[in-house]
């Protein structure tokens, strides 16, 4: 009975044992990420409008309000501010993509991402219509930018 009783213990402390080990690799992981977070960043969004007269071609420099430490992903949409002027079968046709970014280097390796020029491209629609380029920027970056 006494070496059922003792081996009885000695699972419940091999029990504990491994429930403690993972509890305390637990909270590395946890201290690691937070590590992390703070020496790489976190995600982080920027978003933004820009308001453009006309159709055609044009290219709006956008500096970020945070620091990008991978080239973060670009989206867009439009939006018409005359919806009067839309007429069917010639609705405005809106594209805009990064032509060009703006970036920090800290050497040796470091390099951020502090802006974006951006081709935007108004086709059809009416010529004297005004728009909306919203856009947002997300990736690994810097809320408060150092």
């Amino acid at each position: 009975m006494y070496s059922e009783i003792n081996n009885n213990f000695s699972k419940m402390s091999s029990a504990k044992n491994k429930l403690n080990s993972a509890i305390i690799s637990n909270r590395r992981r946890d201290q690691n990420l937070s590590d992390r977070k703070d020496f790489y960043g976190d995600q982080v969004n920027m978003s933004g409008e820009s308001r453009i007269s006309g159709g055609g071609d044009v290219k709006i420099d956008i500096p970020f309000a945070v620091k990008f430490v991978e080239k973060p992903i670009f989206v867009f949409g439009g939006e018409t501010m005359d919806p009067q002027a839309l007429r069917v079968g010639s609705y405005p046709s809106i594209s805009a993509f990064v032509c060009e970014w703006i970036t920090e280097e800290r050497l040796p390796t470091s390099v951020f991402y502090t802006g974006a020029v951006v081709a935007v491209s108004i086709s059809s629609g009416d010529p004297q219509s005004k728009y909306i380029l919203h856009y947002n920027f997300s990736g690994i970056g810097f809320a408060s930018p150092a």
